[in-house]
């Protein structure tokens, strides 16, 4: 697994992007109630919103050997010096459930740690996708606020965040994934009093 810097005035690197971007419709769909074209895809490598220098908006690949298998969106310093905004981990459809995008995030979390003065990792997420909030609360981000809303967005947003060294569940001394529980625990039983 390895991550490839994106250039937004590269061809290739903003045809990358598109493609990952337009290999699930499901997430433009969600979040915005339209299919993704190829000018809204390449916005999300380009776009800088208000407060964030250039220099400071980063778009990733993710690589999984030789095959792309998601983009990431990041921009430093951004709403505040020390954090750093996800602003999107596109993982693709058949890549997912993999265990990719916590490798992911740790290889960015790694990159982060670089970063002059960052120290918090943000994250909006759409209320309405359960399984992103299932995702990163596995990946240590706490709810900072809740039932923000935004007049371009289909559902309101929860706002999350971690400490940029912070480590998932999954990496954490003593865990053991569900199915070697599973495995271990159906020995167990318990004998209850009778009535």
């Amino acid at each position: 697994m390895f991550l490839k810097s994106l250039n937004p005035a590269d061809v290739k690197d903003v045809a990358l992007a598109v493609r990952l971007y337009c290999e699930d419709p499901s997430y433009s769909l969600q979040t915005f109630g339209r299919l993704p074209d190829t000018e809204s895809s390449a916005e999300i490598i380009r776009a800088c919103p208000v407060g964030c220098l250039p220099e400071d908006r980063l778009a990733f690949a993710a690589f999984d050997k030789a095959d792309p298998v998601a983009l990431l969106r990041v921009l430093r310093r951004w709403p505040e010096p020390e954090i750093a905004t996800i602003g999107l981990l596109l993982v693709s459809p058949r890549d997912r459930r993999r265990h990719l995008g916590c490798q992911i995030v740790e290889q960015l979390s790694r990159k982060a740690r670089n970063w002059a003065g960052i120290r918090r990792w943000r994250i909006v997420v759409l209320e309405v996708n359960q399984s992103a909030l299932q995702f990163w609360r596995h990946l240590g981000f706490d709810v900072v606020r809740e039932g923000q809303s935004k007049p371009d967005l289909k559902s309101t947003l929860t706002v999350m965040e971690r400490e940029i060294k912070h480590r998932p569940f999954c990496q954490r001394p003593g865990h053991q994934p569900r199915q070697e529980l599973a495995g271990k625990a159906s020995w167990l039983s318990a004998r209850l009093p009778r009535p």
